[in-house]
C-alpha cells in the first residue's frame, strides 16, 4: 500500500486506488500532521489486519476531514496555527461514526 498526500490524497496498493478529497491547506503549516497521520493509519491497519488499502483510505480520509474540521473552529474563533494543531488533535479524539460517513470524500478507482 501506498499513500501520498497533497491537494488531493490517493491510497493504492498494485489492484486498486482511493482518490481521496478530505483535507485543509492549513494542515501543511503544522509540523508534525504528516506523522500524526502515519500513526493514525497504523492504527486503522492494526484494527483492520485483513484490509490495509481499505484501512489506510479510511484513515486518510478521516484525518483530513479532522483537519477540515480544526479549520472551522479555528476560523470561528479567530484562532491561529498553534490553536488549529490543538483542534485537529481534538477533532480525532472526538471523532465518531456518524461525522465520519457524513463527511468522507473517498472515490474508488
Amino acid at each position: 500500500v501506498i499513500v501520498i498526500t497533497g491537494a488531493i490524497d490517493i491510497v493504492a496498493d498494485s489492484n486498486k486506488a482511493y482518490v481521496i478529497r478530505n483535507g485543509h491547506k492549513m494542515m501543511s503549516k503544522v509540523t508534525g500532521t504528516g506523522c500524526m497521520l502515519t500513526a493514525v493509519i497504523a492504527a486503522y491497519c492494526a484494527a483492520n489486519p485483513d484490509d490495509h488499502l481499505d484501512a489506510a483510505a479510511a484513515a486518510v480520509s478521516a484525518f483530513g476531514l479532522c483537519g477540515e474540521l480544526a479549520y472551522e473552529k479555528t476560523v470561528k474563533n479567530d484562532a491561529g496555527t498553534s490553536s488549529y494543531r490543538t483542534y485537529l488533535i481534538d477533532a480525532m479524539s472526538k471523532l465518531d461514526a456518524e461525522t465520519l460517513k457524513g463527511g468522507m470524500k473517498i472515490e474508488s478507482r
